[in-house]
């Protein structure tokens, strides 16, 4: 499934856009850098009247309507360095950050003084009976996913907060479905940094429904501020 499929089935983003601190966009230029079919881009069309949009999106021939698309040139450090915004957006696109610091340099960069960013790295798992899902997947399989997504947030917090302030790490919960969880690592922001293949993806959640039978998301975000 892509992102679109994803959100016409389980309305995944939407839910998660509710529960989000977005200040409104009145006045001020965002850069949103998802890489998620356009799915944020389209909320921050519709629901947060910012000045300007742009989209920074690897595939150059698409874009969607009220947006100003940045041509995708030799990686993403370089092609951020070319905007200049007060609000920079990732909601489940910062494994592409790379190379990570070299990106984190671009988003100081590209945002102007007193600018904000809002990153939502990756959702953790839990069962309803508290259990942390991916790590228990992670150890059972012998595939580390949640070390490879712990370790990120980590490497990125770190290193975002050499540079900015007011450096903030909170937490959004959301219901889902196993079949929502398995689609939404399987899409291409996530499986490729994660999993060798199929085969590698369906090992590690073949065991999910054995652990509960109920499930959340627990957003994992990190914002801050420039000076």
């Amino acid at each position: 499934m892509n992102f679109t499929q994803i959100e016409e089935k389980y309305l995944t983003f939407l839910k998660l856009f509710d529960g989000l601190d977005i200040e409104s966009g009145v006045g001020l230029t965002v850069c949103d850098v998802s890489f998620n079919d356009f799915i944020s881009a389209k909320y921050l069309v519709d629901k947060k009247d910012f000045k300007r949009i742009y989209v920074i999106n690897k595939d150059n021939t698409l874009s969607y309507k009220n947006t100003i698309p940045v041509r995708y040139e030799v990686n993403l450090a370089y092609t951020l360095a070319k905007v200049k915004v007060d609000y920079l957006t990732s909601f489940c696109g910062t494994f592409h950050f790379q190379p990570m610091y070299d990106v984190i340099y671009a988003v100081n960069m590209s945002l102007n003084v007193g600018g904000k960013f809002l990153f939502v790295v990756y959702p953790q798992v839990y069962g309803k009976n508290g259990k942390n899902v991916l790590e228990v997947l992670s150890s059972g399989s012998e595939i580390p996913v949640y070390e490879k997504l712990k370790r990120w947030f980590i490497s990125l917090k770190n290193g975002l907060s050499n540079i900015f302030i007011n450096i903030k790490e909170e937490e959004l919960i959301q219901d889902v479905s196993v079949d929502e969880i398995i689609n939404f690592f399987s899409s291409r922001n996530f499986k490729p940094y994660l999993f060798k293949d199929n085969s590698e993806l369906n090992k590690f959640f073949k065991l999910i429904d054995r652990i509960d039978n109920e499930f959340y998301f627990v957003w994992k975000i990190i914002s801050g501020m420039k000076i």
